[in-house]
């Protein structure tokens, strides 16, 4: 609109610009497009859940303090090797509070579970004993395709070379045995 408004000034530059304005609303209209009335709406709704599942998250944290240890270590069993929860925060970040997924990691996850460390050595194809991008599994010289969902998650391969067992996130998973590359 900037440029009609250096061409044209005056009244004729603000006919030209409602005309504009209306051609936008019915092409929005037409196309059934969100208004940004409709995504500041999606926005605060989101805010709102989020700032609800933070409340519920520290209602059920202190109702887990309050439970008797013997009954707790009962229910919950401690890990000999789990890292000490994250710390969570309130508000739109919220769902940031989980830890990067590679062991040893207390970073916090910013995509596929990992840190954005992690991430950069996952989406390269060089942070070993997780599934690739597209479902690729790669052990040595040879590679495996797995289902696409899986991708980004933990996965062993053992076995003999010929019958090779391939796991993720802990559950054994049909595999189709690729080319090695040349």
């Amino acid at each position: 609109m900037a440029l009609f408004s250096s061409v044209i000034s005056g009244p004729a530059a603000r006919v030209i610009e409602g005309m504009i304005r209306d051609i936008t609303q019915q092409v929005i209209r037409d196309h059934n497009l969100p208004t940004r009335q409709d995504v500041e709406a999606i926005r605060r709704s989101l805010d709102d859940a989020e700032r609800r599942i933070a409340e519920l998250e520290l209602a059920l944290e202190e109702q887990a303090s309050s439970t008797p240890a013997p009954i707790d270590s009962a229910i919950n069993p401690p890990a000999a090797t789990e890292a000490p929860p994250a710390k969570r925060s309130r508000g739109r970040k919220s769902l940031r509070h989980l830890a990067c997924q590679v062991e040893g990691c207390t970073e916090p996850h910013r995509s596929k579970g990992f840190c954005s460390a992690h991430y950069q050595q996952w989406r390269r194809g060089n942070l070993r004993g997780y599934v690739l991008d597209e479902g690729i599994i790669v052990d040595g010289p040879r590679r495996f395709q797995v289902n696409r969902r899986l991708s980004g998650k933990p996965c062993t391969v053992s076995g003999r070379v010929n019958a090779r067992v391939i796991r993720v996130d802990g559950v054994t998973v049909e595999a189709t045995a690729l080319e090695p590359a040349a």
